[in-house]
């Protein structure tokens, strides 16, 4: 890289090493650095990706709590519809990721019809912990018992739904 000649007296090698020398840091001095114009396409391609990445990461992790928030709203709906058509309705787990929902004329019965307008599927990616629960509601809209579901994500988040005697439903 650095050519050194050779000559000799002592002192013209050791002029013409710093001639290089000095010539060789001119050279880097003129490439080192980033320009404006490379900064700011650097920043324009990051700012696209986490605006790719953030939404995605943000609805992710509020999975298990938009899970307890869809179940107090269905218990929400269902005990006004039992008091709207004064029957008794009854929602259950059909499975960890979906909840059925089932009417009849009061909550001792033994046939029940399932209704499937009402029943959700919990969304993707969460799960509920139990599936051996159901809870009815009268014709007046009280609960037959009070209740503690927990709803688990993939990233190992729990909310907890309560549901308590007099039908109300709120996440905690």
């Amino acid at each position: 890289m650095c050519n050194i000649a050779i000559f000799q007296h002592g002192s013209t090698v050791i002029i013409e090493f710093f001639h290089n020398i000095v010539a060789m840091r001119s050279r880097l001095k003129a490439e080192r650095g980033v320009s404006l114009v490379e900064i700011v396409a650097v920043l324009v391609c990051i700012l696209v990706l986490s605006s790719i990445a953030v939404p995605d990461f943000l609805r992710q992790s509020k999975s298990a709590s938009n899970s307890a928030n869809q179940i107090v709203e269905l218990t929400r709906r269902i005990r006004a519809k039992a008091l709207q058509d004064t029957l008794a309705y009854t929602i259950q787990p059909s499975s960890a990721t979906q909840i059925v929902v089932k009417y009849s004329n009061t909550c001792s019965s033994t046939t029940k019809t399932t209704d499937n307008s009402l029943g959700i599927k919990l969304i993707s990616g969460t799960s509920l912990a139990s599936t051996t629960w159901s809870v009815c509601f009268d014709s007046r809209g009280f609960s037959d018992t009070a209740l503690s579901l927990n709803v688990n994500d993939v990233y190992g988040r729990s909310k907890t739904v309560q549901i308590v005697l007099g039908g109300a439903a709120r996440k905690v």
